[in-house]
């Protein structure tokens, strides 16, 4: 499934002239990166990313045999697109798709705006209040373990943690959040989770262990 992704992938790339060596822009710095990017930083304002080695980041996917019925696998190129194109239309981020790195695999290189923290030493949020406050603001409801669902749109949110949010002077700014249409199995979980009345599945096991204490 990933080739056939990755060619269709590489040939659209091809077709709208985007590079598919991309390399960083001239005199941009590299920074320490995580699991699933190469980062870098110039000085047109921008962070340019690119995925490493097949690494799309996560989905959230149906499990009946987690605690949740739910858990975080590997995403495949196509929900990595996805993610982008809802943390702009959602987050009102600014992702841009600027090149590809063809080779045994693809690596797609975007570029988005340098969040500035409020306070350099302490740039994301201290506890997970700021944050749920943002995403209930937004509509989302919170199913514990940094997760969240948006029963409207049906959207679902992972990896909501304090180090993918950015305190600006301006608010808070999300960086890199899991998001995704939540389809089929995984859409009628969450639904029925909200329909509960008890959609938090960190409050829940920790009242069931509680219980089960006494």
């Amino acid at each position: 499934m990933f080739e056939q992704q990755e060619q269709r992938l590489s040939h659209h790339a091809r077709e709208h002239g985007l590079p598919t060596n991309w390399h960083p822009p001239s005199g941009a710095r590299a920074l320490p990166g995580g699991a699933e990017h190469h980062l870098w930083k110039d000085s047109d304002g921008r962070i340019y990313k690119m995925t490493k080695d097949d690494h799309f980041g996560q989905v959230p996917c149906y499990n009946p045999s987690s605690e949740t019925s739910w858990e975080n696998f590997a995403a495949a190129p196509a929900d990595y697109l996805e993610r982008l194109t809802l943390m702009n239309e959602i987050f009102g981020d600014d992702l841009r798709i600027v090149g590809l790195r063809c080779g045994h695999t693809v690596a797609i290189a975007t570029s988005q705006p340098l969040r500035k923290p409020a306070r350099v030493r302490q740039p994301h949020p201290r506890t997970t209040a700021k944050i749920e406050s943002f995403m209930e603001q937004r509509g989302f409801v919170n199913l514990g373990f940094a997760a969240w669902f948006h029963p409207t749109e049906k959207l679902m949110v992972t990896d909501a943690t304090p180090d993918n949010f950015i305190e600006t002077r301006h608010g808070l700014k999300p960086v890199d959040l899991m998001i995704c249409h939540a389809q089929g199995k995984l859409l009628r979980l969450l639904q029925q989770k909200i329909a509960s009345g008890q959609p938090n599945d960190e409050l829940r096991l920790r009242e069931e262990e509680v219980k089960r204490g006494k």
